[in-house]
């Protein structure tokens, strides 16, 4: 890998021409290699033997052993690029003659060559003793000539094996003349077809470089294209399992390619032959001298310096390495991740946050690592000092200790004095209600946050409805309590929806209260909880109130002071009528007298009393008692109709039950018999007088004579209805016979 400069003078000289220096074909001692080379491929073309040439070289392409055309061999080596000279007064010529960049302070600086076939037979355990630690060793190359073949190194194999044995960390390279992807991507195969497998403890690396009016300088490529090239073989290396990197000097990457779209993903090789390069892109390895001498070479050989972060040639690295620029790239596999975003854990075992790929050291917020779970990250990294709300995509989120707490809900005190409803991790700021913090308690939330302010009823998510006063859950207060237009019954805190009964409010007045809810619509008679009745007029109670009310049980009761008066028995007024009362409730099927305080006794009918009742009514008693104007006249004698049509002889007011005589009543005399009038009784009856009447249909007929059939079977001589017993003689039957009569009785 040689690429000698022209001397100092010769450089001062054509620094200061007005000549395009950019595609100058200067290397002093190579001209006549270069030289020979192409004659003897001109000569080869005359005599017709380049065909064979060309063969030979499509054979070794895939595989076939030919014998490599050296004359292009020679040339084909990294550092032979003439484009871009860049002279210096000196080259360094060991390791010890460098100055690195201010960024790799903190790096390893691993020391290492780069060889070919043209450094001959090398002795690596004399290189391993002479301080090198790593060799990129040229693996293939491809031909600047058009027709663009690949050949193998033939060392390749045995300086790869050497350099291992050795203990000499190993990478291989391929010299490049691919013009387009497709070539690009078959150079990648092509190295990595003959390492069949080999394990590799450093990059496969594209050696990127024009030959003077070679076919990848005639090509012309934009650095686009040239760009693309490289990406293209580092993309196929890398899908093979080998970690790529692109080699070129740094005139090459500052005006031929973007070496940073390339650095974003691959590691980068600088060739800059200097002891201090100025070159201010990212780069892993730099290529300072091909002037080396190391001990075990017998040729002169390029020294590389590689910068160890300790995870830049780990294809398996994943975590963070800090660029050039001070910026810091996301790896994944050993492979820069421009595309993601979110959180990244780095080899310190710490998370940072990410966006395209670069640590956003402004960045506070949450962050989503890559098994999509959520943390606080403060100025770029991950915080476990944080605890409290966070702002992230239009949601207040809750973080524990730098952890969004997705099975939080609760309360949330934040910085700016409020405490916010967190449901499920997330500020809910639709709810409204009463929900239950992390300490046992509830308080009530408003659109979100906890009104402090607010006294009243909230509802939890169950539906039931408690009471909250500032703000908290208050289960001491029982009492009424306003919603909206109605009035509610809480009970130790809790709205008591069974509760039917009265409540005294702080206005000192009973209300009404059905189902937990006031219900001013009320007028009569509610039972409390006490068991008692009382009256309420629109709702609340009415102390004052005397008389008879109903109950929403449908039964009437009298009333006294609002209450009504279990154990009273007796008539009550309402209105114009009078109604009895019976164990304090109208008893709608009681018939009867009942005694009233006046001392007199009143017919009831159905409770009722009928002051239209006259005659005879029967009692509860079972005694028949004879009623003027509704109330009872004990002072009554005589007969009296009562309402079953019965007339009964009445003394003292009352029916006697067992009286069997006669009866003065509107000037006739009736025949009573068991208490009442027998009309269908005819015959005599004996009078308290000792005479016996003749009854006719139950009264005295004062107009019979003659026989009249008596009750006995017999016939008694009767003048104006009286039995004559001292007659005796014959008399006429009523069908006209003539009988026999003996002191008043016919003789049969």
């Amino acid at each position: 890998m040689k690429k000698k400069l022209l001397s100092t003078i010769l450089a001062a000289a054509m620094l200061f021409t007005s000549a395009d220096l950019s595609t100058v074909t200067v290397y002093a001692d190579e001209t006549q290699e270069q030289s020979s080379g192409y004659e003897d491929v001109q000569q080869a073309k005359a005599t017709g033997d380049a065909d064979e040439a060309e063969v030979e070289g499509t054979k070794e392409a895939v595989g076939v052993n030919a014998d490599t055309p050296e004359e292009v061999d020679e040339n084909c080596q990294m550092g032979t690029s003439d484009s871009g000279i860049e002279l210096y007064s000196s080259v360094p010529t060991s390791y010890d003659e460098v100055t690195h960049a201010d960024r790799f302070a903190s790096y390893t600086k691993v020391k290492g060559i780069d060889v070919s076939r043209h450094q001959g037979t090398i002795d690596w355990n004399k290189v391993k003793a002479a301080g090198v630690d790593f060799a990129i060793i040229r693996a293939a190359y491809r031909t600047y000539q058009d027709s663009g073949n690949l050949f193998v190194d033939q060392m390749a194999k045995q300086n790869i094996q050497g350099a291992k044995n050795a203990g000499i960390k190993v990478g291989v390279y391929i010299y490049s003349q691919a013009v387009s992807v497709p070539e690009g991507i078959e150079e990648a195969d092509y190295i990595i077809d003959q390492l069949g497998g080999e394990a590799l403890d450093l990059p496969v690396v594209l050696d990127y470089e024009f030959y003077t009016d070679g076919r990848l300088e005639k090509a012309d490529l934009s650095k686009e294209d040239g760009t693309s090239i490289a990406n293209a073989f580092c993309a196929e290396v890398a899908k093979n399992g080998y970690i790529p990197m692109v080699y070129a000097n740094k005139y090459m990457f500052e005006n031929y390619l973007y070496p940073d779209k390339i650095s974003n993903n691959y590691p980068i090789w600088l060739a800059n032959y200097t002891n201090k390069t100025e070159y201010k892109g990212d780069y892993a390895f730099w290529q300072f001298s091909e002037s080396g001498n190391v001990d075990g070479i017998s040729t002169s050989v390029d020294l590389d310096f590689w910068y160890d972060d300790g995870t830049a040639m780990n294809s398996s690295f994943t975590g963070f390495r800090q660029m050039t620029d001070g910026t810091w790239k996301y790896y994944l596999n050993g492979k820069f991740n421009q595309y993601y975003t979110g959180l990244a854990k780095h080899t310190d075992g710490w998370w940072y946050y990410v966006k395209n790929g670069l640590i956003d050291w402004k960045y506070t917020g949450l962050a989503q690592n890559t098994s999509g779970e959520w943390y606080y990250v403060k100025n770029g990294a991950y915080t476990q000092e944080y605890t409290g709300l966070v702002y992230n995509a239009g949601n207040w989120f809750y973080v524990e200790k730098g952890v969004l707490k997705w099975d939080y809900s609760g309360y949330v005190h934040h910085t700016d004095g409020k405490w916010y409803y967190v449901k499920d991790g997330v500020v809910d700021f639709d709810t409204s209600g009463l929900y239950k913090h992390t300490d046992g308690w509830w308080y009530y939330a408003d659109k979100g946050t906890i009104d402090w302010k607010y006294t009243g009823l909230a509802k939890i998510a169950d539906g039931s409805w408690y009471y909250v006063k500032n703000g908290s859950f208050a289960p001491s207060f029982t009492g009424l309590v306003k919603n909206y237009n109605n009035w509610f019954y809480v009970e130790k805190g809790c709205l008591n929806w069974d509760y039917t009964g009265f409540v005294k409010h702080t206005d000192n007045r009973w209300y009404y209260v059905n189902e937990s809810v006031i219900d001013f619509g009320v007028t009569g008679l509610r039972r409390h909880i006490d068991g008692n009745w009382y009256y309420a007029k629109s709702g609340i109670i009415n102390f004052s109130f005397k008389g008879l009310a109903k109950g929403d049980d449908g039964a009437w009761r009298n009333v006294k002071n609002g209450c009504a008066i279990n154990d009273f028995n007796g008539l009550v007024k309402n209105g114009t009528q009078w109604f009895y009362v019976k164990n304090g409730t109208i008893d709608w099927t009681y018939s009867g007298f009942v005694k009233h305080t006046d001392g007199n006794w009143y017919y009831v009918k159905n409770s009722v009393i009928n002051f239209g009742a006259n005659g005879l009514r029967l009692h509860s008693d079972g005694n028949w008692y004879y009623a003027k104007a509704g109330v009872i006249r004990f002072g009554y004698q005589g007969l009296a109709q009562g309402d079953d049509g019965a007339w009964r002889n009445v003394k003292n007011g009352c029916a006697i039950k067992n009286f069997n005589g006669l009866v003065l009543y509107n000037k006739k005399w009736w025949y009573v018999q068991n208490g009442s009038i027998n009309w269908s009784y005819n015959g005599f009856v004996k009078h308290t007088d000792g005479l016996w009447y003749y009854v006719k249909g139950g009264i005295v007929d004062f107009s019979a004579a003659g026989l009249k059939l008596h009750t006995d079977g017999n016939y008694y001589y009767a003048q104006k209805g009286i039995i004559k017993w001292g007659y005796s003689g014959t008399a006429s039957a009523p069908d006209g016979t003539q009988m026999t009569v003996k002191n008043g009785v016919a003789v049969k």
